[in-house]
């Protein structure tokens, strides 16, 4: 995993995504990201905070989360792009984040704006989207957080528009494709199946993954109320999938997604 030649990188490589609940089940997290880091080339976190005032808020998410993943992840740069500023709080920065392994060739990062409610008929308290990525030379890993509203993950017309969205987005990409994240939405929804239906083969309905959700998840819904899916990893036909687990560990509301490829 040293960067002996670019190729050599690309040979096996292991992405982890991760929406971690703002780093709410600290210790657990932190054991758990620190274990899996050695053999690890990427993390994609989803609900990741920034502030110049470290504490935590009431909700239990860590205001400053993101300096504690750095603390955690020296051998790796972090990619961090903000999604909306003044939330939950006036000094708080929230975010997606991008650890990638150091000495991996980045071209480059960015994001690519997908929603928000000035220019879309989506709930006023839903954060801007974006699709959050870095390319390497003849691949891009991008990941996102989707639309929250409605809280039942079922289809909606702004929700299909965000998959066609992001549809548009993976059609520009060159090269190998791996998008992943936390999508907020049912596995048999159409909005899931528009991006199937862009030749992107989905790793979560592919490998029969039962739940993308934790106990910790579980203990706030009633039994007959249960959401059972959120997030997924999509990749491209040209992606050899070596290996796709989701471990279950309580470090979050959500199950980590991990791809060896």
């Amino acid at each position: 995993r040293q960067a002996a030649g670019f190729f050599a990188i690309l040979n096996l490589m292991q992405v982890i995504s991760l929406n971690i609940l703002g780093g709410a089940i600290y210790e657990p997290l932190k054991d758990f990201i620190i274990k899996q880091a050695p053999g690890t080339d990427f993390f994609c976190f989803q609900e990741v905070y920034s502030s110049a005032k470290p504490e935590i808020h009431k909700s239990g998410l860590r205001t400053n989360i993101l300096a504690d993943l750095q603390q955690w992840l020296p051998e790796f740069d972090a990619h961090f792009e903000i999604l909306e500023d003044n939330f939950p709080r006036p000094d708080i920065t929230s975010g997606m984040v991008i650890f990638a392994r150091k000495g991996i060739p980045i071209k480059s990062t960015g994001k690519v704006f997908i929603h928000d409610a000035k220019t879309s008929n989506v709930d006023e308290s839903e954060p801007p989207g974006y699709i959050h990525y870095v390319r390497l030379d003849s691949a891009c890993l991008a990941h996102f957080h989707g639309l929250v509203f409605p809280g039942s993950k079922v289809d909606t017309p702004e929700r299909l528009d965000q998959s066609r969205q992001i549809n548009k987005f993976l059609a520009g990409e060159a090269g190998q494709k791996i998008l992943c994240g936390d999508f907020n939405l049912d596995r048999d929804t159409e909005s899931v199946a528009l991006i199937e239906q862009a030749g992107m083969r989905n790793l979560v309905k592919e490998f029969h993954v039962m739940t993308t959700r934790s106990e910790i998840n579980y203990a706030r819904f009633p039994a007959h109320d249960r959401q059972y899916f959120a997030d997924y990893v999509f990749v491209s036909p040209d992606v050899k999938v070596e290996e796709f687990e989701f471990p279950i560990v309580n470090v979050s509301d959500h199950l980590p997604l991990r791809l060896k490829f």
